[in-house]
């Protein structure tokens, strides 16, 4: 025969807990003293001005509504923030163009280029002298100029070209110069051929076909547009643009860290100061803030003490060798568990408030029924085919001497004895005892394999339980 360990059911567990009640009080107590003393040492360890300099800690909203004012407390400190947030945007305005800009990609030994003219026929009536239509063409160049430096004109491109090029990079792509004789001059450039070919369409298209309806002048006129020219030429200017936006963009770093680390300075004063007043407006009373103190800990040695108790507890309940579950272990060894019997120890004079531990073990064993012992006897006279004595296994209690009564020709046989050994092996037939958390599951194996040699026929098995009474 071999034992099988049984595991702990989570609801025993919690019984065993729960009995456990004074003790894990007790150990609660204990560490409630003893971190309630450590709490009165260490703050009365701890000199006043260290106590209140660690108690004020300024909230991510504080700190953030402090610096605001800080940065508008003095003359200086507002001239210190514009200027940083002046810096800010213009290096973030550099680093952008640097990263994005068109014209700046453009190879300076080989500049793609397209040049086209425009020039504006104005219908003449016989009343308008010449002056007048000469007038009247100059205004047109303005107002044609005025729509071509619009972000609506370049908006308009950006979506004609689906947004491959943004608007405030097209910009710097096209260029207007005026002629004699009020010739608009149109220059459009890019860093590849099919950027600036699309872009030269799309100029050309808006200037013949859209531009007309977004003008303010109403002279009747004719929109002509010649000498259209693809050429390749070197710009100098492309490097020495792209190296004075980068020497700008370093020259500000150096100043934005210089006025940030004097703004910083300033910040850092005004919050030293901030916390200063807090710590002189909000100083507590001391015996308040003590009891206080010694509260949490008080509190934490209750939560640490119960901590450890019912730690050790589980420890010990999942390390006992004991036999848990009557059912489980007959089954195993493959005997019949016959019934229950239920032992009433009275130890209430030894106990602190023994209504509680009647009332927890009567909350986890309501479910179980107890085997009568006229019942039992019923059964056993059915199991054993003769009158021949029968050895009760069991260790000497009152549940187990009231049962052996019950039954005819039945005398216990405590194995732990030698007259117990000899009373089994005069009988003919045994039966084992066992107590759920009390019996050794080995010595319950161990006392089956000696009445199994010895030849004794085994009926099965009986679970005694004990319950505790006043």
């Amino acid at each position: 025969m071999e034992y099988r360990e049984q595991p702990v059911r989570i609801m025993d567990l919690v019984k065993s807990v729960m009995l456990a009640w004074r003790k894990i009080l007790l150990f609660a107590l204990i560490g409630m003293l003893l971190l309630s003393a450590f709490g009165f040492y260490r703050i009365k360890s701890t000199s006043p001005t260290e106590r209140r300099t660690s108690r004020v800690t300024l909230t991510d909203k504080q700190i953030e509504v402090a610096t605001l004012a800080a940065q508008s407390s003095s003359s200086e400190a507002v001239r210190l923030s514009k200027r940083v947030k002046s810096l800010s945007l213009r290096a973030e305005s550099i680093g952008d163009q640097l990263a994005n800009s068109l014209f700046l990609r453009i190879d300076p030994e080989a500049q793609r280029m397209a040049s086209f003219d425009v020039t504006f026929q104005v219908r003449e009536s016989s009343e308008e002298s010449q002056y007048i239509t000469l007038q009247n063409r100059h205004q047109l160049l303005r107002d044609y100029i005025e729509v071509a430096n619009s972000d609506d004109f370049f908006k308009t491109l950006e979506l004609k070209g689906n947004g491959r090029v943004l608007a405030v990079w097209l910009r710097e792509l096209i260029r207007y110069e005026t002629n004699q004789g009020d010739i608009l001059h149109v220059q459009v450039t890019a860093h590849d051929d099919k950027t600036i070919q699309d872009l030269s369409r799309y100029v050309r298209d808006f200037f013949q076909y859209e531009m007309k309806g977004k003008i303010q002048s109403i002279v009747p006129h004719t929109v002509i547009q010649s000498d259209l020219q693809w050429d390749t030429v070197k710009n100098p200017d492309i490097p020495l643009i792209r190296e004075k936006l980068q020497n700008e963009l370093d020259d500000i770093f150096v100043e934005l860290d210089e006025k940030k680390e004097a703004l910083d300075a300033i910040v850092a004063a005004y919050l030293d100061d901030t916390v200063a007043s807090m710590e002189e407006v909000y100083e507590p009373n001391p015996a308040v803030r003590m009891s206080s103190y010694i509260l949490k800990f008080a509190i934490l040695g209750l939560f640490l003490g119960a901590l450890v108790q019912v730690a050790w507890v589980i420890f010990k309940v999942t390390s006992s060798p004991v036999l848990r579950y009557p059912d489980e272990f007959s089954y195993d060894q493959n005997f019949l568990l016959i019934g229950r019997i239920v032992s009433h120890e009275k130890r209430a004079e030894k106990r602190f408030l023994p209504g509680i531990d009647r009332f927890i073990h009567r909350l986890f064993n309501r479910q179980q029924k107890e085997t009568s012992a006229a019942h039992l006897a019923v059964i056993i006279n059915g199991l054993r085919q003769d009158d021949h004595p029968i050895a009760i296994m069991a260790e000497q209690t009152e549940g187990s001497l009231d049962f052996v009564k019950s039954l005819p020709n039945a005398k216990l046989a405590d194995l732990t004895t030698e007259e117990g050994v000899k009373v089994l092996q005069a009988s003919h037939y045994a039966i084992l005892v066992v107590r759920p958390g009390e019996t050794k599951g080995k010595n319950a194996v161990r006392d089956l394999e000696i009445a199994t040699n010895m030849g004794k026929a085994i009926l099965g098995i009986i679970s005694e339980e004990c319950l505790h009474e006043a």
